[in-house]
């Protein structure tokens, strides 16, 4: 009798890889699921419209969450019909802003009252969740240490300003364990503002085929540019994350890291992050999830080897018998700010 669990293991990863290698090439516009790059990267969206085929493709990781995403999509709008919310039904199509060259789909419409709010379904690791369960507003999610969470707000800000619309909504749900949690996007002057003059500048930057130099931010390990355009010529192993965002040693160091980050006054917690964290990346030098600086230095420390007949002598002794033992430091730094290199 044939065994074939692994031959069907390897037609869906093939599948998945498939899936992975379909590439977006367009270069005449600025697409919504884009514009929360411009918070931390300009350079990004103008390689977008530049150069997209130069863009890696993403890991078989990547794409499974991607997948996950689509699957939960239809299963969180009948979650919602379910529970009396009426939707529009309609055929899906893309706004286009010509002045902006913005363009985008939304994943639902809506009504509420005669008005209509564009809503975006986003399905969550148990992480990602309880990131995102501790924010009260959109503004909040801005907030986030995590930058696919920051990047959230301006893609429903872009619906809105494409639609013309008031008000969205943000649908989050925990893949784990089901929970949901809703965020209202309310219209943002400021941020609009914000928004226009980038793509704007985004724009010009295009037609000049002059996008800003390569400086190295804490978002450089998500983008799909760093080692095929910004950084080819210079040696970034040292700061390169251990395994693709979405791989599990890394999602585990995230977890890790913002335990360890949260918990300083809760020493037993603490340490227990902090061991953790130096067994997984002992000698290593490395930025995880683009978030997060961890950072070893060797220093050495001076004992004393005394056999014991001599211990006695000690005080007199001790000098000769001096050995040195390399020892290990390492500190943990949360990203704020860009990383100079």
């Amino acid at each position: 009798m044939e065994l074939i669990a692994t031959k069907i293991e390897e037609s869906l990863d093939a599948l998945t890889m498939e899936r992975a290698k379909e590439r977006r090439i367009d270069k005449d516009w600025n697409h919504a699921s884009s514009v929360g790059w411009l918070e931390d990267c300009e350079r990004y969206l103008c390689l977008l419209r530049l150069c997209p085929e130069k863009e890696e493709v993403s890991g078989i990781e990547r794409q499974r969450v991607f997948d996950e995403g689509h699957i939960q999509e239809p299963a969180m709008r009948a979650e919602l019909k379910a529970a009396g919310w009426k939707l529009l039904e309609r055929k899906k199509e893309p706004f286009f802003h010509e002045p902006l060259k913005l363009t985008g789909e939304e994943d639902d419409i809506l009504e509420i009252n005669g008005t209509k709010r564009p809503v975006d379904y986003k399905s969550c690791s148990d992480g990602t969740f309880r990131e995102i369960k501790r924010c009260e507003t959109s503004i909040d999610l801005m907030k986030s240490r995590f930058i696919w969470v920051r990047h959230y707000p301006a893609q429903m800000y872009s619906y809105l300003f494409g639609h013309k619309v008031p008000i969205g909504l943000l649908a989050f749900k925990n893949k784990s364990s089901g929970e949901k949690k809703m965020l209202d996007v309310p219209e943002n002057k400021i941020y609009f503002n914000m928004l226009k003059d980038g793509l704007m500048s985004v724009n010009q930057r295009v037609d000049k085929e002059d996008p800003p130099r390569a400086v190295w931010k804490d978002a450089c390990e998500k983008c799909g540019f760093v080692r095929t355009v910004c950084f080819t010529d210079r040696e970034i192993s040292d700061y390169a994350a251990l395994t693709d965002l979405t791989g599990e040693m890394n999602q585990d160091l995230i977890i890790l890291f913002s335990e360890w980050f949260r918990t300083e006054k809760d020493a037993k917690i603490h340490d227990r992050a902090d061991k953790e964290i130096k067994r997984k990346l002992r000698g290593a030098t490395v930025i995880v999830g683009g978030e997060w600086l961890f950072q070893t230095s060797k220093y050495n420390v001076t004992g004393h080897d005394l056999p014991e007949d001599i211990q006695v002598q000690i005080d007199a002794l001790k000098k000769p018998y001096e050995t040195t033992v390399e020892r290990m430091r390492a500190t943990l730094k949360w990203l704020k700010a860009p990383l100079k290199i």
